[in-house]
């Protein structure tokens, strides 16, 4: 449900908002968000926003470095500041720019998560296809395993393509708009009138190495490069009421790292990659080499199962494949898994 009130006067837009979401029964959280949204135009070229929003009511938790609930959303405030700024005219080739910036508190614990990005570009609009091209900068903090306070930013309910808010298209999915660091390079063209076209190069990497509480696959990372995309969107518009969009996505996830590199970086990943030999004393572990990680797996056996028995659990051949191991802590049911990479 969705109640909204507007206020228009010259140049001044003003909003004031109640947002209850409809989401599926068995993922509800009880969310409900309260703001206010207020645009200006105090001269042209300059764009301004702010935005205050608050969660009155919610189940939906964060949780710290140790995987224990830190807090609910119930209490968060967020405050957004943002404006474009275009100097020449919308008719004449010159730069344009554009930034934007938010903070996260919470009424009942120590929270304190920023986000924002920044943009520089250059339009030709009278050039053949009026083509622009832009860099943006765009940065959503990960919580910091070193302090008391809750920093990983809380993405709530982003929204729209990779010329907004949004960072990406298929690594968003993966990450949303949080914990992330995000560098776009964009080009618009116009072939005709009623055609844009828009490609992008994006790469990601990780503001923190813990990411407890978002994807479960990203909660402990070996580093902080998640990948590169490769984007392009076509838009059409037929008319005043019809618009057709297309979109072509290219992700390339970034190498784990492995042999003596995954050694330096993160031991416990270069100890799936060692064994140790007959000459060395009991339970002593050798230094994995690179052939180590990149030879061929052997896959694990899977034993057919006894009649009128049931089938045993496959166990990966020592010191090759998966290894997992039990986390310690407020909650021991967090597992971290490691994988050498295939050759």
């Amino acid at each position: 449900m969705l109640a909204l009130a507007q206020f228009h006067y010259n140049e001044a837009k003003r909003e004031f908002f109640y947002l209850d979401p409809d989401e599926l029964r068995v993922i509800d959280n009880e969310t409900r968000y309260l703001g206010a949204n207020l645009e200006l135009r105090p001269q042209d070229g300059l764009d301004l926003g702010l935005s205050y929003l608050t969660v009155p009511e919610s189940n939906s938790s964060y949780f710290g470095p140790l995987g224990a609930p830190v807090g609910t959303r119930e209490g968060l405030q967020v405050y957004d500041a943002r404006f474009t700024f275009r100097p020449n005219a919308a008719t004449e080739a010159g730069p344009f720019f554009g930034a934007e910036y938010a903070v996260q508190r919470n009424r009942n614990f120590d929270m304190d998560a920023r986000a924002g990005w920044a943009e520089i570009g250059y339009s030709w609009p009278q050039a053949a296809w009026s083509p622009s091209v832009s860099y943006r900068f765009a940065r959503f903090s990960g919580d910091d395993p070193d302090t008391a306070t809750y920093e990983r930013w809380d993405p709530m309910l982003s929204g729209g393509t990779g010329e907004q808010w949004v960072q990406g298209a298929n690594h968003f999915k993966v990450v949303q708009d949080s914990n992330v660091i995000a560098h776009r390079i964009q080009v618009r063209f116009r072939p005709s009138p009623k055609v844009e076209i828009v490609p992008q190069l994006w790469a990601f990497y990780a503001d923190s190495e813990t990411y407890i509480g978002g994807n479960p696959a990203l909660s402990f990372l070996d580093g902080t490069e998640y990948g590169f995309e490769a984007n392009a969107t076509a838009k059409w518009f037929v008319s005043r009421n019809i618009y057709v969009h297309g979109t072509s996505r290219t992700p390339c996830p970034a190498r784990p790292p492995s042999g003596r590199w995954a050694a330096r970086r993160n031991p416990g990943r270069a100890s799936c990659c060692s064994s140790a030999t007959p000459s060395d004393p009991p339970g002593a572990m050798r230094a994995a080499t690179p052939g180590d990680c990149h030879a061929p797996q052997k896959p694990a056996e899977i034993p057919r199962p006894r009649r009128g028995g049931r089938r045993r659990r496959p166990h990966a051949e020592p010191g090759r494949g998966a290894a997992t191991e039990r986390r310690t802590g407020p909650n021991p049911g967090i597992r971290r898994i490691r994988r050498c990479p295939a050759a």
